[in-house]
């Protein structure tokens, strides 16, 4: 049996890595091992959320254009997959 190999947001270029954006479609519990790259992850959140007068970054669903909805969304949808 073949191993799968999944890349998110990462250029691994590789034959037998298949590669998805964050929000993709896959299912993480469809393969053997799945790679992310933490530098895009960190970029997705900064781009969105501003910084506080006391220098942290803090989702709020009343001003981060719908981020935290999103980033709760696909969270559950990845737990889901788990369970």
């Amino acid at each position: 049996m073949e191993n799968r190999y999944l890349s998110i947001d990462w250029r691994l270029d590789h034959p037998a890595i298949q590669r998805e954006a964050f929000f993709g479609r896959f299912s993480f519990s469809a393969y053997d091992a799945v790679f992310i790259d933490p530098l895009e992850i960190n970029r997705r959140w900064t781009r969105e959320i501003g910084i506080s007068p006391d220098g942290v970054r803090r989702i709020d669903a009343n001003r981060d254009r719908g981020l935290s909805k999103t980033m709760t969304a696909w969270m559950g949808k990845r737990r889901a997959e788990a369970e």
